[in-house]
């Protein structure tokens, strides 16, 4: 990726696609059972170096937390649209865009890929905004992601899957 100058990140993506497509079904079980003992520590990791790099007092002014809920409601509002868009279900369409407002790593990704193009100054708008919504998702989207499942009727309880015939 280095030599090629290609973003890193994309370059990450498209190894791990390549390396898990050649391999045969035992090598691939082998493979997810190590992936998921390493996400954990990659992303706490990935976190500590994006969150290394935010100002605390700037993500809690008030035009950041303004600039982050704007970019949540418009991030849920057009997973929404989307699903709408594509004649989705109605409780998807409805309740879509708060069950995923969890899914904000990628977000964090793409605005460290994005801050290298910027000038300096947008850069850091864009990271402060970036950083501010990731906050905020990490203490409502719990919330929001259990009130949009049990609206759309998708939330069950494990006794829910316990074969009383038996």
């Amino acid at each position: 990726g280095i030599a090629l100058h290609a973003e890193l990140l994309i370059t990450g993506i498209v190894f791990g696609l390549v390396l898990f497509n050649m391999l045969d079904e035992p090598q691939r079980e082998l493979f997810q059972a190590a992936n998921t003992k390493l996400i954990g520590a990659s992303l706490i990791f990935f976190l500590i170096l994006i969150g290394g790099t935010l100002d605390i007092t700037a993500i809690l002014s008030l035009a950041a937390l303004g600039m982050a809920l704007v970019y949540i409601i418009l991030r849920g509002g057009g997973k929404m649209l989307g699903a709408t868009v594509t004649k989705a279900e109605p409780p998807v369409r409805k309740y879509l865009g708060f069950t995923l407002l969890a899914a904000a790593g990628v977000s964090l990704s793409f605005a460290g890929i994005a801050t290298t193009f910027l000038p300096d100054d947008m850069a850091s708008q864009l990271g402060i905004m970036i950083g501010a919504a990731a906050l905020i998702n990490e203490v409502i989207a719990a919330f929001t992601t259990q009130w949009g499942f049990k609206q759309a009727g998708e939330m069950y309880q494990a006794s829910d899957y316990v074969d009383d015939t038996a």
